[in-house]
């Protein structure tokens, strides 16, 4: 069961990742049109959020208590959060990327491709995450079969 705690905490860090690094993104966006208030507020946001999960901080704290309860739901709901968490955030990172790969078809707009990387360095963070998860499940429940 610790091997399923620990990917439902991998897949809460990713949402905590994928908020902070939409937070960061859109603060320090230089084509974006919000305000400066506007853009300092989710720096500052971002930054909290990324100092929260450093080992023991105050968000790791209530994630990997979080990530404790996992023990009290069955493995195969367990199993489920832990790969359709990702799988759910790297499709939305999908969608992303084929929307700005289609606008950069019909203009090169810089503002596109900064999005545009920056889409694909969080599915790629998600991907791995979901690589990570899909390992842990197996194993948890090949040595559930095997028991």
């Amino acid at each position: 069961m610790e091997r399923l705690a620990r990917a439902v905490r991998r897949v809460l860090y990713g949402l905590v990742l994928a908020a902070a690094g939409q937070f960061l993104f859109d603060g320090i966006d230089p084509f974006g049109i919000r305000s400066v208030t506007l853009r300092v507020v989710e720096v500052i946001l971002a930054i909290v959020l990324l100092f929260g999960i450093i080992p023991g901080s105050y968000l790791s704290v209530i994630l990997r208590r979080l990530s404790d309860r996992v023990r009290h739901v069955s493995p195969r709901r367990a199993g489920f959060i832990a790969i359709a968490g990702p799988l759910m955030l790297l499709t939305i990172q999908t969608y992303y990327i084929v929307g700005d790969l289609a606008i950069l078809q019909r203009i090169n707009d810089h503002q596109v491709q900064i999005s545009l990387w920056y889409s694909l360095a969080m599915g790629l963070i998600q991907l791995a995450i979901l690589a990570l998860n899909v390992v842990a499940v197996s194993k948890f429940y090949r040595q559930e079969s095997s028991s």
